[in-house]
């Protein structure tokens, strides 16, 4: 079972606008709560003990999240691939992560995998998931930021969806599952 993973939260999210108030949009509110805190809670419910927040230049914005879950990596790394090979104590198997996606699926089965491998839609798209090695990264067998990429060299892991607040629309959607689906509004 993976035991670490990485949420990619260094985006602008120039398509939100000013919903975002200046802030990461991983870090926009959804339900109450910063949409990371979701994905933060499937990982904590995949049995993911090590959750590492890439923030670029961002980390202070993430003192908002309440809990001590989490800790943040900063890093003047010119790529992501060598923003995740920084990370103190780096595992040989992780998850990565994107900030604004939420996986809709088998979490518990897609981190009990013990080999790599990318989470696909239904409808034949990437996830915004995957489980990487640390190998793949420093041999350049994988680009962290293509999960496009990934989708034709890794074994598929089915997932119902995601959501993605990347678009105003998107946000909404993803606003709308969480009153639904956790407050029952």
């Amino acid at each position: 079972m993976v035991k670490q993973a990485i949420i990619l939260c260094g985006g602008e999210g120039r398509r939100l606008g000013s919903v975002k108030g200046g802030l990461s949009k991983c870090l926009v509110e959804v339900g109450e709560r910063p949409f990371i805190y979701y994905i933060i809670m499937m990982l904590k419910g995949m049995g993911v003990d090590d959750i590492v927040l890439l923030t670029k230049n961002k980390s202070r914005q993430f003192g908002l999240l309440e809990d001590n879950i989490v800790r943040t990596s900063e890093s003047n790394q010119a790529t992501v691939a060598e923003e995740i090979l920084d990370v103190p104590n780096l595992q040989e198997m992780f998850i990565l992560a994107q900030g604004d996606q939420l996986p809709i699926g088998n979490w518990q089965g897609f981190a009990a995998q013990d080999q790599p491998s990318v989470g696909v839609k239904i409808i034949g798209r990437d996830a915004g998931i995957a489980i990487l090695t640390k190998t793949m990264i420093e041999t350049g067998e994988i680009d962290p930021m293509d999960f496009k990429d990934m989708k034709s060299k890794l074994p598929h892991y089915m997932m119902l969806g995601t959501l993605h607040i990347g678009t105003l629309a998107g946000l909404q959607r993803a606003r709308s599952f969480i009153d639904m689906a956790v407050y029952g509004q």
